[in-house]
């Protein structure tokens, strides 16, 4: 069934309804023809606004997890910076232990 063919049968049914109600209409299809093509446009309309609602909700679950990601990669970055550091501090130690070790050898001969 086309596009029209569904309109017309809308109409036929709303012109239908409101003569069951005991509605007179003065050119009933024209008021019908408004009312089927409002509704369609406010279906139109409330499609694109769920479709846009669910769009900006996934890209907030994307950013939500994009900083999740971040803060990881933080956080292990910061363990490797210290874990760097206190590697340093104990080659740094080392070192200094052993020219002291030296300066005192090369002191007694």
């Amino acid at each position: 069934m086309s596009y029209n063919q569904s309109i017309n049968q809308s109409i036929d049914q709303f012109i239908k309804q409101q003569r069951a109600k005991g509605h007179l209409l003065y050119k009933p299809r024209q008021y019908a023809i408004v009312i089927v093509h409002s509704v369609y446009n406010m279906t139109v309309w409330h499609r694109a606004y769920c479709i846009q609602t669910d769009l900006s909700r996934r890209r907030e679950q994307e950013v939500a997890k994009l900083k999740h990601d971040l803060e990881m990669v933080v956080g292990e970055r910061d363990m490797s910076e210290t874990a760097l550091r206190k590697r340093h501090q104990e080659a740094v130690s080392e070192l200094t232990q052993q020219l002291e070790t030296a300066g005192r050898n090369r002191t007694k001969y």
